[in-house]
């Protein structure tokens, strides 16, 4: 456990958006050592933000310090952070109030913001990392304790993972704990654990610990003998109208002072406080949650009148029965914005390609674009050109490249400034901090394919004092991107400037994938034929061999060779009418990859919009009727490739396990025609258990496998039986 809750915010100061790294501890001592490896666990993945702030109880503040300057492992991290980042410790009172603030190495500090006024964008974004909604499908609804309907609740455990996050929650509710309170009723057990945070707190102060109390939510106020202590808070968990508080102060005539929600997301509060509003607000909370949850009484539901089931939500646990999971059909509105004509750009290119690497931050990522073979296709010329006839001033001076030696999309920038008369220099990152001042010149900046973005922010804060007056323009060829959410971030943080105009931020092409992870299923391939070679060394061919040997190069990507080959040795190749593309395509130039982009692009954005899920209270499964649809070789081997862990579970599910169980058995005795060619991924996705069955299923599938001839028996013979 790090003992320290970190997260990433954004401010604004003079008009411009400053990154802070925060660095949380609710305990009466801070840990060096924890803090060392919560900053290299987040500065891996992140660039160096502009301003570090460690937060602390004031009586921990200057124990703290003393640490940060002296611990011999922290204060040399620290002191290397502090030449591109603001060091600043800050302590906290009881009431959730800054009090001192100590700046490492004397720099000025940016925090303008105080740590209480950050926390509903802070539990906003924990809210969202846990998925706080439990949500029904189209199957259910939700009736919640209070007796109205609804589609979807919030449910504060699914937030209570970990106890540092906890301890900032706790942190959050300290300005309504006012002086006097000695206990808190709370409506869920849940709660005991975040109360035990707050006097986690109070200890460091020397203050009385609170007692708690489960009143068991709206079962309280079916007994009339209760009663409520005046020197007592109630805190709420979550609540989308304030109902609950309503009927308390009814019924007990208690204070709305006296009333805490943690979590609220409605369109107004009537009564009681509230920790954390969700919802959406442009300055305060510019992520929060924009679509309203619709509520609706009993005897007037609009999801009963469609016929829709009710599924109650019974006890103060908010205790719902597991639901079976959905089952999605894959349909051509379902590609994301644009898919099909960013595409155009890239089919029959050979751009699109597939990485094994094994560590995320290495240059290559799982999915690699090549944008040296995008880069001369006439349609991207031409929606480039128009990109730089709209954003590009004739007077910019200086192009600052992110490629390296490449610097394709920096030449062409170049081009285009001198055929119109000017005249502009090429540099690379490392240059910026050679110059002291851009004199106001224009500045472009280019990166050919991005994935998080981090480049950029490095190259934005890099020219944040040197190029104050300059207008700058960021221009990325290719911009793949697994969330629009974090896109949009990235967007706002560069185009913040103090001018009366913001700077420019444009992608020629976008395309949603999902985010680079390090492994993928060719790892899974990989691992699976090593073992089986090991197991049944007498039985691998040399095509598993040559395989293996194939998958080991890291170094070449996997273009046209993704899938395995038919047990006659045909490799998996699209036909003409591939609905997720452009009509005027050619078989013959397509590439494994591009199919498998594609698919992988539909199965992300799916992820993204919510329409699939993997959650305990509500999870889809790509039906197994989509194998139909779809029931080209080379998009059914990217389906099974695609998909994660649990979206192609039918263990559990009589109906559809008998479905796919039929669909791998029809393809079988079609194993030596274009409707059979894929049999081998079906069974490598058995193998590396991505596909799962029932055990009668899965095992009727290996018996037929093992009397066939081939890569089929091969595989068949090797897969273990359930």
């Amino acid at each position: 456990m790090s003992q320290i809750f970190s997260t990433w915010c954004a401010q604004v100061k003079d008009n411009t958006t400053f990154r802070q790294l925060i660095m949380f501890s609710h305990r009466s001592e801070l840990n060096p050592n924890k803090l060392t490896d919560s900053l290299n666990k987040e500065l891996k993945v992140e660039t160096p933000p502009d301003e570090i702030v460690i937060a602390v109880p004031d009586p921990a503040l200057k124990d703290a310090n003393e640490l940060c300057r002296k611990h011999p492992i922290l204060s040399t991290q620290l002191e290397r952070l502090s030449v591109r980042s603001a060091v600043t410790l800050i302590g906290f009172d009881i009431h959730g109030d800054d009090t001192n603030t100590i700046n490492f190495k004397d720099r000025k500090p940016l925090h303008t913001i105080s740590l209480k006024t950050l926390s509903r964008r802070i539990i906003t974004n924990i809210f969202q990392k846990y998925d706080g909604f439990v949500e029904a499908n189209e199957s259910f609804h939700f009736e919640n304790p209070s007796g109205r309907h609804t589609k979807r609740f919030l449910r504060l455990s699914n937030l209570l993972n970990n106890s540092d996050e906890i301890g900032y929650i706790a942190f959050a509710c300290l300005p309504y704990i006012k002086s006097g309170i000695e206990a808190i009723y709370i409506d869920t057990p849940s709660l005991h654990i975040v109360v035990s945070a707050i006097n986690e707190i109070r200890f460091t102060f020397n203050l009385p610990l609170l007692g708690a109390k489960n009143f068991q939510s709206y079962k309280w106020l079916e007994n009339i003998g209760n009663e409520v202590d005046v020197n007592s808070l109630v805190m709420i968990s979550a609540s989308s109208t304030g109902g609950l508080a309503r009927q308390l102060i009814e019924k007990y005539e208690m204070q709305q002072e006296n009333i805490l929600h943690l979590l609220f997301f409605g369109k107004s509060i009537s009564a009681g406080n509230v920790v954390c509003d969700l919802s959406y607000n442009q300055t305060k909370n510019p992520f929060g949650i924009s679509e309203f949850t619709e509520v609706f009484e009993k005897n007037d539901c609009k999801y009963c009148k469609f016929g829709s089931s009710v599924v109650q939500i019974q006890g103060d646990q908010f205790d719902i029965t597991d639901s079976k999971p959905e089952p999605i059909m894959i349909r051509k509105l379902d590609a994301p914005t644009g898919l099909r004509n960013a595409l155009r750009s890239f089919i029959g290119r050979k751009a699109l390609t597939i990485h094994m690497q094994k560590d995320t931050s290495s240059l290559k990522r799982d999915y690699e674009i090549d944008f040296t073979n995008i880069a001369t296709e006439s349609k991207y010329k031409s929606n480039l050109q128009y990109v730089l006839k709209r954003f590009v001033p004739i007077g910019t001076e200086h192009i600052i490249s992110i490629n390296g030696s490449t610097k394709i999309l920096a030449n062409e920038v170049q081009e285009f400034i001198t055929n119109y008369g000017g005249e502009a220099k090429v540099i690379d990152v490392d240059e910026v901090y050679r110059y002291s001042s851009f004199n106001e010149k224009p500045i472009i900046v280019t990166a050919d394919v991005i994935e998080s973005g981090r480049c950029l922010t490095t190259v934005s804060q890099a020219l944040r004092s040197s190029a104050m007056n300059s207008p700058i323009v960021y221009i990325v060829g290719v911009e793949k991107t697994s969330n629009t959410r974090e896109r949009k971030m990235l967007k706002s943080t560069l185009t913040q400037c103090n001018q009366v105009v913001g700077h420019e931020y444009i992608a020629v092409e976008k395309i949603v994938l999902p985010v680079s992870t390090g492994r993928n299923a060719w790892h899974d391939e990989l691992e699976f034929l090593q073992d089986m070679k090991s197991k049944k060394r007498d039985l691998v061919t040399e095509y598993f061999d040559r395989r293996i040997s194939e998958l080991k190069k890291l170094s070449i990507p996997l273009i046209d060779n993704l899938f395995l080959t038919s047990i006659d040795g045909y490799r998996l190749k699209i036909q003409e009418g591939f609905v997720f593309w452009p009509e005027e395509y050619d078989p013959s130039e397509t590439s494994q990859a591009e199919v498998y982009y594609t698919i992988s692009s539909v199965l992300q954005n799916l992820r993204t919009t919510g329409k699939i899920k993997n959650f305990w209270h509500h999870r889809t499964m790509i039906h197994p009727n989509n194998f139909i649809r779809f029931n080209d070789g080379v998009i059914r081997a990217s389906l099974l490739r695609a998909s994660r862990l649990g979206e192609l579970d039918f263990s559990e599910y009589e109906t559809e396990s008998t479905e796919m169980k039929n669909i791998i058995l029809n393809a079988f005795r079609s194993a030596s025609s274009p409707a059979g060619y894929d049999s081998p991924e079906f069974l490598m996705a058995l193998g590396t258990k991505k596909l799962r069955l029932k055990p009668d299923d899965h095992n009727s599938v290996v018996d037929v496998g093992r009397t066939m001839n081939g890569v089929i028996k091969e595989l068949s013979d090797c897969i273990e039986k359930i």
